[in-house]
């Protein structure tokens, strides 16, 4: 029913993936299958960063997993603050900041697909949407009725980034989600990466993994994946990679 009211009142999507969440929530599991891992990890009580906040997806399942995490949540996208205030609100060690973690402090663009009046913020990007990439996701996700390449339309937004070092955190893990420019957001805590070696969780890009792998060298970090339970060393994971400085996990 609700995805059949989809067809005409779009806006409904972020309703159906907050209560798809939610419900997730409710049955103890958390939205992806890496943040299983989280309590093997020793991090209650520390601070965790979640870079590339969305909608607050990445904060409940933190919490639900690993409850005495702290988190400083960065989303550069404004148009979402609203819904991860509301997340936010939930607990008492959460924190948003409405800005992005990237190689320098600037303002930049943001590119949210607009598709028939309706803003997919979630679905922001540094690059203009793709017309054809746009409607192979939101056909298969949202819309019965076929979306068209010329119902996409770009909506600029106006951003700020600012670097990790400037923040002067000690962040025990850092969670990045942020549609490709993870090495601009390393770069961007060379400093931060000395001090603190934090655990890094990262959305998998086949394309990217030597490149991370290179500028992670200094501190010999070492690539695994999260798989049946366990970490899987030197391998990919198929939605997100982890990085464990001096190579292993602290199991």
């Amino acid at each position: 029913m609700v995805r059949s009211a989809l067809i005409t009142v779009p806006w409904l999507y972020d309703a159906q993936m907050a209560l798809r969440w939610r419900m997730s929530e409710r049955r103890g599991q958390p939205h992806e299958e890496d943040f299983r891992a989280l309590p093997s990890l020793g991090l209650a009580g520390a601070l965790v960063l979640d870079v590339g906040a969305n909608l607050g997806q990445s904060i409940a399942s933190i919490k639900l997993v690993e409850p005495r995490a702290r988190i400083v949540s960065f989303e550069p996208n404004t148009l979402l603050g609203p819904a991860l205030a509301k997340v936010a609100a939930r607990y008492d060690d959460v924190r948003v900041e409405m800005v992005g973690l990237g190689a320098r402090d600037e303002a930049c663009p943001l590119w949210v697909p607009r598709v028939r009046g309706y803003d997919f913020r979630q679905l922001a990007s540094t690059e203009p949407p793709d017309p054809a990439e746009t409607v192979a996701f939101l056909s298969d996700e949202v819309f019965l009725r076929p979306v068209r390449p010329d119902e996409v339309e770009p909506r600029r937004v106006d951003c700020r980034l600012v670097t990790l070092d400037s923040l002067n955190l000690r962040p025990a893990l850092i969670k990045v989600d942020t549609e490709g420019t993870a090495p601009a957001v390393l770069a961007g805590g060379m400093a931060t990466l000395e001090a603190c070696r934090p655990i890094l969780l990262i959305e998998s890009d086949p394309r990217q993994v030597d490149e991370l792998l290179r500028v992670l060298s200094p501190w010999r970090y070492r690539l695994h994946a999260w798989r049946d339970g366990a970490f899987v060393a030197d391998e990919p994971g198929d939605l997100n990679s982890w990085f464990f400085a001096d190579g292993s996990p602290p199991l």
